[in-house]
């Protein structure tokens, strides 16, 4: 791919598996509730 006189090289990029996905990001969400949630108590 070029723009103006650069020019880009694209690598092929590793696939990721969406339900990990989802299961990293809903693990994250659920610390981040139980970190606020156990914060406001004290």
């Amino acid at each position: 791919m070029t723009c103006g006189n650069d020019t880009i090289e694209g690598g092929a990029s590793a696939p990721v598996p969406e339900p990990g996905t989802l299961l990293l990001l809903g693990g994250g969400l659920l610390g981040l509730a139980f970190y606020t949630k156990r914060r406001t108590k004290i």
